[in-house]
């Protein structure tokens, strides 16, 4: 599916056609082409009509790269990733093509987010007339507002998480939280190449935007050192949150094992006279002795009761 928004007042996105596109070069127009799900008329259309070169055309194709910056053949192509925060499914790559005629976008799926902006150009005459840079700046921008949303529910889960560990932590909980901190890796390893794409526009090492929209592009990086800012310091408190897990399983099983030692601890005594008074010897001191069997368990009482007083001194208990 193709849609053609041209930049101009009361503009409207609408179905478009290669025609469509032809004319708007050829009368010079300045537009916006968003294809969703490209086949291989597409790709043909775009290699012949608006003259992307090889290489860029293989990674339009494949869609499998990290966001980057790159210049060719006098456009500037540019390759994006979209989060939705309310659904499970992976990000959303797009590819973009700029320079002062035309914007293009192609995505291998439909996407919320170029309909929203589309939606937005068609109703703002203002922002529309910017031009190119100005409708790639919000499709930018609007995908990063999706990360805080995204990050804002990392923070919920985080301090849920931290206060279950603090308690009475399960495997399952323990899952979670190793499940929550994959997913702050793979949104930073998004948005860290996303931030080091929009730094080398500001260098002006290949900026397609002019001075007075550098601006918007300052706040977008801002935005996205933030973002990775808070994605470490969540990632951190997570992190501390399974060393309090650990912590807490490694001071349960000490407490068991002192609890096994001290009882094994007294047992032994027990043992050696219940094993000496269990030896078959003919002759023994209290075998006809009427109050033997008295006077061998009260042994045992006084040993247990004097090594738990020894331990209770020594704070062992």
């Amino acid at each position: 599916m193709k849609q053609l928004l041209i930049f101009e007042t009361g503009s409207k996105p609408v179905a478009s056609s290669i025609e469509d596109v032809k004319n708007c070069l050829e009368t010079k127009k300045t537009f916006w082409l968003d294809i969703s799900a490209p086949e291989k008329a597409d790709f043909a259309f775009l290699k012949e009509v608006l003259k992307i070169p090889g290489p860029q055309m293989e990674e339009i194709r494949t869609g499998q790269s990290l966001p980057k910056l790159k210049r060719a053949a006098g456009l500037t192509f540019l390759s994006w990733y979209s989060i939705d925060p309310g659904v499970t499914s992976p990000p959303e790559r797009f590819e973009c093509v700029i320079c002062d005629r035309f914007l293009l976008t192609v995505h291998h799926q439909k996407m919320e987010l170029m309909d929203k902006v589309l939606s937005l150009m068609a109703g703002d005459p203002d922002l529309a007339a910017e031009g190119p840079e100005r409708v790639l700046y919000e499709l930018m921008d609007a995908a990063v507002d999706d990360y805080f949303l995204i990050v804002d529910g990392f923070s919920d889960e985080v301090d849920e998480l931290e206060d279950v560990m603090f308690n009475e932590p399960t495997s399952k909980d323990v899952k979670r939280l190793f499940t929550l901190k994959r997913k702050m890796l793979e949104l930073r390893k998004i948005a860290a190449p996303e931030r080091e794409v929009v730094n080398s526009v500001l260098r002006r090492e290949q900026s397609f935007v002019s001075a007075e929209n550098i601006g918007y592009y300052e706040d977008l990086y801002d935005h996205l050192v933030r973002i990775i800012d808070l994605i470490d310091t969540l990632h951190d408190v997570a992190s501390g949150a399974m060393q309090i897990y650990q912590a807490t399983i490694s001071n349960n099983l000490n407490s068991i094992m002192k609890t096994l030692t001290i009882i094994a601890t007294i047992a032994m005594p027990l043992s050696v006279i219940a094993g000496i008074y269990g030896m078959n010897f003919k002759y023994m001191p209290e075998l006809y002795w009427h109050y033997g069997y008295f006077y061998i368990l009260g042994l045992m009482i006084l040993i247990t009761g004097g090594m738990l007083y020894w331990f209770w001194r020594r704070k062992w208990l």
